[in-house]
């Protein structure tokens, strides 16, 4: 099966980060884990001034374990703005995007560098 993720884009409104953070992280993480295929989040935030072209503060990469994404994003979109996942007035959604990715390679460490390799370029 292949393994595949959640990407979720948002913004807060202006102002309104503390607010959005509070019920994201409070909130909205856990409605979103009680979806059956959805495993672990991980949020991430951009850091001002090396974000290059990215419109999104913040960004969560949700890791899923199911064979239907496409039902699983159905399950989500029927949830949102319900008391299984109510949303805040905070979050901007005019600019909230998200989509589902697949995997097409393994995680590709770093290889191990040895003091032979670092004087032979």
């Amino acid at each position: 099966m292949p393994h595949h993720y959640l990407l979720a884009m948002t913004n807060a409104l202006p102002g309104q980060d503390v607010e959005f953070n509070r019920w994201y992280d409070e909130r909205h993480l856990s409605d979103v884990m009680n979806v059956p295929g959805v495993v672990r989040a991980l949020r991430l935030q951009a850091i001002d001034g090396l974000r290059g072209p990215l419109s999104w503060n913040y960004v969560t990469l949700y890791e899923l374990d199911t064979e239907d994404p496409a039902g699983l994003l159905q399950e989500l979109s029927r949830r949102a703005g319900t008391d299984l996942m109510p949303l805040t007035s905070a979050m901007d959604l005019g600019t909230a995007g998200a989509a589902i990715l697949q995997a097409i390679g393994g995680v590709h460490p770093k290889p191990e560098h040895t003091a032979e390799q670092e004087n032979h370029p």
